[in-house]
């Protein structure tokens, strides 16, 4: 995983392409429990990466980071 460090902004760019996993298995397992957007919306660049918005409070972001590596785990694991 990579994360593209910000400028300026509460939206995180997280790079799956390790993983090597198709975009919509990971966004449809990832969503059930987190909500992310897919890269794919934003232009054919942003394609194996997830986009998280992180403006909230610290414990829900630290709740998502948990939620995030579970999810990558498990495909890890296959």
């Amino acid at each position: 995983m990579l994360v593209t460090p910000a400028e300026a902004t509460y939206l995180v760019w997280i790079n799956y392409e390790k993983l090597n996993i198709p975009e919509q298995i990971f966004i449809k397992e990832i969503s059930k429990r987190l909500l992310v957007s897919a890269g794919s919306k934003f232009g054919k660049n942003a394609h194996k990466y997830i986009r998280l918005n992180i403006a909230c409070p610290f414990e829900k972001v630290e709740k998502a980071m948990y939620i995030l590596k579970d999810v990558i785990t498990k495909f890890s694991e296959l």
